[in-house]
């Protein structure tokens, strides 16, 4: 039987953004007191939130919705050790929880809540979907009765106001259905195009009695923004000052559907992130979870406690348990007016404090960062900055508020926008996964044909494909060297005839006989790539007799990437003969290199690259290849929306977390320890849940999979991922990374 990752129900896909919503920061709530119980044992609840708060001790239950107070009812997001962030309901004295944390703080997800205890069936009792996808959930005893929709006072935001129980975020709609059962699919819809689904307007039922269908869009006064649509049955809001509070603070004047709406990014901090992500106290470095773009001029705005912040940008290989500007991927700018950067500490501009507001403003065209006091340009602090930073603050002891647009700037600055406005562009590959694809499958002895969204006689098709039961290498097949040619990840052997994947099809690919990829019930998966430039990936043979000497020589021509204009970001190349895979990654020196078939770092050797340029590969034939021997070439460039190429440092842990930011939610990621000996290790949506990646397959080791998905927290969300383990082959404190992802959706539609 195969499985292939295509159903959006299946995959649970974060979605896109809507225009109208409240946001709560703490303190805020809404509140409604039922006269008369409906239905106890039948109902639907749904509602649309982004999070910006993480429950991260004991002692925090972002709480979404209460009855009857401390011990009625209450749906929230755990912070008990066992179940951190697994949303859960508590109904009289009783906790149900769902089978997957939730960590997801960069997208909005839409939660739907099925209540029906009468049902005969058990499984039905109480369904949880989110995302339209379902997940599942403790059972639910026969005719259990909820404290919700019972006669007290129910409440959103809060469990009866408690301290810890807070929620905060924006909260774009709640609908409430008395005696119904709603699919999740009346607020949402299936985009063929993206291969996930996207809001729309409710399309279920009216309901009737406590019904109510909140959708925040009537701002002309706090009273109006809890009015129900349907019966009356509105709702008061506490702890806003007025409707600008409520909604200004979070939308800005601009209210784009399509804005990306950046917060502080509660698991880059060490400290407390709070006021719905826009304030932070922490000694150590906290990012912006949404990129900046790589083009146009943005803007955000530094309002802090003190003397001692360092408001900036960054890298993903910033040092993120130290100040800002300690390495060489960290630029601010300090209170007392220098700037900072590797370590450097130069005079700059005019000291600053708590009275000021400090704009920062990245000219990604021209690659500068200015900063200015109070709208006063302090002059270009940093120029020939790289592509692919993040708005971030350092030493924010005294705490402060970063705006990136949420609300109206104090000092806006002529011809930048605010991070908030942007628009993210529609990638050129709406849907990854007509172009990358995890397969899975069950071994039978025989032969079992694998499906792709493409058709491997025609397009070129690269797939790494393992056993992940047994000891076996992960094997390498591509259409340039043919079926049945086996190469192996973790071995310089030569390529070898092997049953294993024997044909690629015109649905995909088949594989033999042969244990490795099938033996009975075993368990294997492929990585299978449309191996186009367009889509960032390329593959070049390399013929026997061509290429002699140890003088790099252009051993390659390629198309230039997507663009045709630049050279790869990435290279893996293999002699068909004995020899080890030589690969190379941007930033490397020419005479640097690691290899996929061991795990070694960052190595040094005379003469193994020259300066790749935008149509030709340089290398040293006889150190990769071997002297007139034929070998293949792959080749991978950065594509915004769908493959992200790059390094990373090291956190030590989940507080900072390692964070891994791109502009989609991953397919799966490949990571690697270039400062000291690791293995190429592998994570995927395939075999690990949502939310939480920990079942890993070490690429380069012939070892079954590894870990489960609670043993080491690795967090994908709908910008990149969130690296919460303190396991040195993805988080040591200090160390570089290698991270390869591929996009299973893009931000855009997240």
């Amino acid at each position: 039987m195969t499985h292939l990752l295509s159903s959006p129900a299946a995959r649970g896909l974060p979605i896109f953004q809507r225009k109208h919503g409240i946001v709560l920061k703490g303190s805020h709530y809404l509140t409604r007191n039922v006269g008369s119980a409906g239905a106890l044992k039948k109902w639907t609840l749904l509602f649309g939130l982004r999070r910006t708060k993480i429950a991260v001790s004991s002692t925090q239950y972002p709480t979404v919705v209460n009855a009857g107070g401390s011990a009625g009812f209450g749906f929230y997001f755990t912070a008990a050790a066992a179940h951190l962030n697994k949303p859960t309901i508590y109904n009289n004295g009783t906790d149900y929880r769902a089978a997957e944390i939730d960590l997801e703080f960069a997208a909005t997800e839409h939660h739907c809540i099925q209540w029906d205890s009468a049902n005969a069936t058990a499984a039905d009792r109480l369904k949880y979907f989110r995302n339209a996808r379902q997940t599942g959930f403790d059972a639910l005893g026969l005719n259990v009765d909820s404290i919700w929709n019972a006669a007290n006072t129910h409440y959103i935001g809060t469990f009866n106001q408690v301290a810890g129980y807070w929620l905060e975020g924006l909260l774009e709609y709640v609908i409430f259905v008395d005696n119904t059962l709603v699919a999740p699919t009346a607020v949402l819809r299936y985009s063929a195009q993206t291969n996930g689904y996207i809001p729309r307007a409710y399309s279920g039922p009216v309901g009737a009695g406590n019904s109510f269908y909140l959708d925040f869009s009537n701002d002309a006064s706090l009273t109006t923004l809890g009015h129900d649509k349907w019966n009356g049955n509105h709702w008061t809001l506490s702890g806003w000052a007025n409707v600008a509070d409520a909604i200004t603070s979070d939308l800005g004047t601009l209210g784009p559907t399509k804005s990306t709406y950046p917060r502080l990014d509660p698991l880059s901090s060490a400290g407390t992130v709070s006021n719905a992500g826009q304030s932070v106290s922490s000694a150590n470095l906290t990012r912006v979870t949404a990129p900046l773009p790589n083009s146009g001029v943005w803007q955000a705005e530094w309002k802090g406690g003190g003397s001692t912040e360092m408001p900036g940008v960054c890298t993903n290989r910033v040092d993120a348990a130290n100040y800002l500007g300690n390495n060489a991927y960290g630029w601010s700018y300090h209170g007392n007016g220098t700037k900072y950067n590797n370590a450097s500490a130069p005079a700059y501009g005019a000291a600053w404090g708590a009275a000021d507001f400090i704009g920062i403003v990245v000219d990604s065209n021209a690659h500068t960062l200015t900063f200015c006091k109070n709208g006063v340009s302090q002059g270009v602090a940093f120029s020939g900055l790289p592509e692919d930073l993040s708005f971030a603050i350092g030493q924010a002891t005294a705490g402060g508020v970063m705006n990136c647009g949420q609300a109206p700037f104090q000092y806006p600055i002529a011809g930048a926008k605010p991070l908030n406005a942007y628009n993210a562009p529609s990638p050129a590959v709406k849907r990854p996964t007509n172009v990358t694809a995890i397969p899975t499958w069950t071994g039978n002895n025989g032969t079992t044909n694998v499906p792709l969204p493409w058709d491997a006689t025609t397009e070129p098709t690269l797939v790494i494909a393992r056993n992940y039961t047994q000891t076996y290498y992960a094997q390498v097949y591509d259409t340039v060297r043919g079926a049945g040619n086996v190469l192996y990840a973790g071995l310089n052997n030569a390529q070898a005839s092997l049953a294993g994947l024997t044909a690629f099809t015109s649905t995909g690919f088949t594989v033999g006989s042969h244990g490795s990829l099938n033996a009975g019930a075993n368990q294997s998966i492929a990585l299978a790539l449309r191996m186009r430039p367009e889509y960032g990936c390329q593959m070049v043979a390399v013929p026997a007799g061509t290429f002699t000497g140890a003088a790099p020589v252009a051993v390659a021509a390629h198309s230039g990437g997507p663009n045709g204009n630049r050279a790869p970001d990435m290279i893996w190349a293999k002699s068909l003969g004995i020899g080890s895979w030589v690969c190379w990654v941007k930033g490397m020196a020419n005479n640097e290199y690691i290899s996929l078939n061991q795990n070694i770092g960052i190595t040094t050797s005379a003469n193994v690259w020259g300066a790749h340029s935008a149509s030709q590969i340089i290398a040293s034939p006889s150190f990769i290849f071997g002297d007139n021997v034929a070998g293949i070439i792959y080749l991978f460039w950065n594509v915004p929306g769908l493959q992200h190429i790059g390094y990373g440092r090291g956190t030590g842990g989940t507080a900072p977390a390692r964070r891994v930011l791109t502009d989609f939610d991953p397919m799966f990621w490949l990571c690697k320890c270039v400062s000291t000996t690791s293995a190429w290790m592998l994570l995927d949506r395939a075999r690990s849940s949502r939310r939480q990646w920990g079942n890993y397959l070490q690429l380069n080791v012939d070892s079954p999979q590894f870990g489960n998905d609670t043993s080491f927290p690795n967090y994908p969300v709908a910008t990149g991922m969130a690296v919460g383990t303190t396991d040195a082959n993805w988080n040591a404190s200090g160390a570089f990374y290698l991270d390869w992802l591929r996009a299973d959706l893009h931000w855009k539609y997240a």
